[in-house]
């Protein structure tokens, strides 16, 4: 019981972690998608929209596959939840006599 109890704590743990590693690398991958948006569009006194429009359709493409998986920590925490929320009851009276 004590086992389940402890993986349960470990996977939510672990994932919560992942997701907190996850936002503070989504910084840096909206940090470099700037620049790569920047360094897209080459510098001119004025721009043409189709430059401009097509420099902008191709900043989410690039977010999205920089951008790291929230997937993976999530099932770690939800399969933690659930070991913890459904681990073997312990009656009172078995622990009392135990005791």
């Amino acid at each position: 019981m004590k086992q389940l109890r402890r993986l349960g704590s470990c996977l939510l743990i672990a994932g919560f972690l992942w997701l907190c590693g996850s936002a503070i690398w989504l910084r840096f991958c909206g940090t470099a998608a700037a620049s790569q948006f920047a360094k897209s569009i080459p510098p001119q006194e004025s721009y043409q929209y189709s430059e401009v429009f097509g420099a902008f359709s191709r900043l989410p493409a690039y977010i999205q596959q920089e951008m790291p998986s929230v997937f993976v920590p999530a099932l770690l925490m939800l399969s933690g939840a659930i070991t913890l929320a459904h681990r073997p009851a312990v009656h009172r009276e078995s622990r009392n006599q135990n005791a």
